[in-house]
Formats: structure tokens, sequence, C-alpha cells
């Protein structure tokens, strides 16, 4: 699922649609570094940096009900702690068209209710 709405929806009702859009900008704004940290550490065939920063993107979007992104991100994290890269580079390349569909689809929409459809 790309969207997770009954996460969304917990975190609205807890903390405001206000305070749930600053998180979502913020993930907005710094998932392009992360992805790019993750793509240099598969270059450079660092596996414990790939593990770093596979890991900070499954928590960023866990806590968002980004699912299908924090099941990539932490199938590649649990790769790169076992030392295959090349395995985390097969799925990290699954992660970059689902982060620019959500990236889309959150710009373009919002976190409003009709993106149910969009699924």
């Amino acid at each position: 699922m790309l969207i997770n709405y009954k996460t969304l929806n917990y975190l609205k009702t807890g903390m405001g649609e206000d305070s749930v859009q600053e998180l979502i900008d913020l993930y907005l704004t710094t998932s392009p570094e992360v992805l790019h940290n993750i793509q240099e550490a598969i270059q450079e065939q660092d596996s414990e940096k790939l593990a770093f920063w596979s890991h900070r993107l499954k928590g960023s979007s866990c806590t968002l009900g980004f699912d299908d992104i924090q099941n990539l991100s932490e199938e590649t994290e649990t790769l790169s702690r076992h030392g295959d890269v090349k395995g985390a580079a097969l799925k990290f390349k699954d992660i970059i068209p689902l982060y620019e569909r959500l990236e889309h689809t959150l710009k373009r929409y919002g976190i409003e209710p009709q993106l149910h459809t969009l699924n």
C-alpha cells in the first residue's frame, strides 16, 4: 500500500492535520538526500552506510504510513546488514519509482481522503 490512511488518520487525530502536513513536508524535503546517500553507499559497496540510510528511510516512511517504501527499505536494510549489497541494490531499485509516485501524489493531492481510490 503506497499510503496507509489508517496511520495518517491516527496521526491527524493525535497531532492535528497541520502537524502531519509538516511531517510530510519534512519527509519530502529530506528523502531525496536520504535516497542519494543510499545510492552512494551502494556505489561504494558500503554495507554499514547502506544499512544506516535504509534504516532512516524505513523509520520515516513507517511513521507516516508509507508502507510500500517502508517494507522495501526494511528489506534493503536487512540485506545490507548481512553484507549483501548487491541484493540490497536490487531492492533499492524498486524504491525509486515508488518514492516518485508518492511524491507526485502527495504534492498533487495532499493527504485528503480522495487518495483512497489511487492505491
